[in-house]
């Protein structure tokens, strides 16, 4: 859900024109949705792991790692395809 979450805040970040923009609440809620989770539950769960920093930063790494991973992967497929003079685009990649 964290990855997701991340990718929200990236998504909002990069995107462009008025009539189309989603706000960061509407990005957030729309991970909960997503999940079937209450605002409420996420945010105890973020005081839970803010007081175990120990679990907090465990967590936290696997979330980086899956990040990473998704990011050389969109890479790759670029690099790929970069000798056909094809560039794949998708939802991950930014112009």
């Amino acid at each position: 859900m964290l990855v997701d979450v991340h990718l929200a805040k990236a998504y909002e970040q990069y995107q462009t024109g008025d009539s189309t923009r989603l706000s960061s609440t509407d990005l957030y809620y729309s991970v909960l949705a997503k999940y079937g989770v209450a605002d409420s539950v996420f945010t105890r769960s973020v005081i839970y792991y803010s007081s175990h920093p120990k679990d907090y930063d465990k967590m936290y790494n696997e979330v980086l790692d899956r990040l990473n991973a998704m990011q050389k992967e969109q890479q790759d497929k670029q690099e790929l395809n970069v000798g056909n003079q094809k560039v794949e685009r998708d939802s991950l990649t930014v112009e």
